[in-house]
C-alpha cells in the first residue's frame, strides 16, 4: 500500500520543493505529473521538466510523467526512450501508441495505462507483441468536472478484474488545500470523494485501499497539515482484536490505518500475543495500550471499519 503526490508546474518550483521534500519525510513513494497537456506552458518548459524530474529523483521518489507524441518537442528529446537519463521509471501513455510501441517502451520504462478503458483486446494485442505484463500497471483517471467522477463500487469492480490479470492498480483522492485550477474543485477518481477535508480524506485513501488500488495518489497539488499530520500518526502500532473473526478486507484496512506490518511480520510483541499452535490469543497482534493511541486515532480507524462494511464483496 502506497501513496503519492501530484506536481504541476502552474505550482511553481518553490511550492514543488516543498511539497516533495514533506513527501518524502512521510514515507511517499511515488509522484505524478504531465508533460504534454496544452495549460502546463512556462517560459522554458524544458528546462523546468528536467528541474523537477531531477527534484523527484534526488528525494527518492518514483515519478509517473503522463505523456504523448507531444512530450518529444516540449523536453526537446527525439525519443521518449530519453526520458529515463532524465530519471523518469513510469510514463502513463495518454494518445498516439500502438500496441508494438507500447511493448517497446516497456522495455525501458513501467507503462501505466488508463485503468477505466482497458479491454481485453488490449492485453490479448499486448501479449502478441512479446509483452512482460509484470512491466504494466493500471491507474485510474481524476475528475475536474463535478458529478463526472466514478463511484467506489464501479472502482472496486474494475480494479478486482484488473489485479486478476496481474496488474498494479492506482486511484487519486482531491487534495484539501490548494487545488488545481481552472475548475479548483478537486481531482478525484470517485466523485463521492470530491470536497472532503482532513480525516474524511484520509479515510477516502483507506477506502480505496480496500477497493483493491495499489497506489492512491493526491491529484491536487495541495494537502492540509491535519492530513499530513494523519499520514504520520498512522505509522503508530496499535492493538487490533479478533484479526480471524474479521472480513479480510477490514483487517487490510485496519492495518493500513495503524501502520501494523503484514501477516508474516509481526513484531516479537504480536508472536507473542499468539495462543499455542498459532491460536490467536486474547488480544492478537501488540498488546493493548489504548492510553498510548492518540484519540483522533481511534476515532479514524472505527470510522474507517464502518465505512469498510459498505464496500462490495471481492469476487473469489
Amino acid at each position: 500500500m502506497n501513496t503519492g503526490i501530484s506536481l504541476y508546474f502552474s505550482s511553481g518550483f518553490e511550492a514543488n520543493t516543498a511539497l516533495v521534500a514533506r513527501a518524502a519525510d512521510a514515507g511517499v513513494r511515488f509522484a505524478f505529473t504531465s508533460l504534454h497537456i496544452p495549460e502546463e506552458t512556462c517560459d522554458d518548459y524544458a528546462r523546468e521538466a528536467r528541474r523537477m524530474i531531477a527534484l523527484c529523483r534526488d528525494a527518492g521518489l518514483s515519478l509517473i510523467a503522463d505523456v504523448s507524441p507531444v512530450t518529444l518537442q516540449k523536453l526537446g528529446v527525439s525519443r521518449l526512450e530519453d526520458l529515463l537519463d532524465l530519471g523518469i521509471e513510469y510514463v502513463r501513455l495518454d494518445f498516439g501508441f500502438d500496441a508494438a510501441r507500447t511493448v517497446e517502451l516497456s522495455r525501458t520504462f513501467h507503462v501505466v495505462f488508463n485503468a477505466s478503458t482497458l479491454s481485453e483486446r488490449d492485453v490479448a494485442a499486448w501479449r502478441a507483441a512479446g509483452a512482460d505484463l509484470s512491466r504494466f500497471c493500471a491507474c485510474h483517471n481524476f475528475y475536474p468536472k463535478p458529478l463526472t467522477g466514478l463511484d467506489i463500487a464501479d472502482v472496486a469492480r474494475t480494479n478486482a478484474r484488473l489485479k486478476a490479470l496481474g496488474f498494479t492498480v492506482m486511484s487519486f483522492v482531491p487534495g484539501d488545500a490548494e487545488l488545481r485550477g481552472p475548475l479548483c474543485a478537486g481531482l478525484p477518481t470517485v466523485e463521492a470523494h470530491r470536497g472532503h477535508r482532513g480525516e474524511e480524506l484520509a479515510l477516502d485513501a483507506l477506502e480505496l485501499f480496500a477497493a483493491d488500488s495499489d497506489v492512491v495518489m493526491l491529484g491536487d497539488p495541495g494537502a492540509s497539515d491535519v492530513l499530513w499530520d494523519l499520514r504520520a500518526r498512522g505509522r503508530l502500532r496499535v492493538a487490533l482484536r479478533a484479526r480471524a473473526a474479521r472480513p479480510a478486507r477490514l483487517v487490510a484496512l485496519a492495518r493500513a490505518l495503524a501502520g501494523v506490518a503484514p501477516v508474516g511480520r509481526r513484531s516479537r510483541a504480536a508472536r507473542a500475543a499468539r495462543g499455542p499452535r498459532g491460536r490467536p490469543g486474547p488480544c492478537h497482534g501488540a498488546p493493548r495500550r489504548r492510553g498510548h493511541e492518540h484519540a483522533g486515532l481511534r476515532s479514524l480507524r472505527r470510522r474507517a471499519l464502518d465505512r469498510a462494511r459498505t464496500l462490495p464483496a471481492r469476487s473469489t
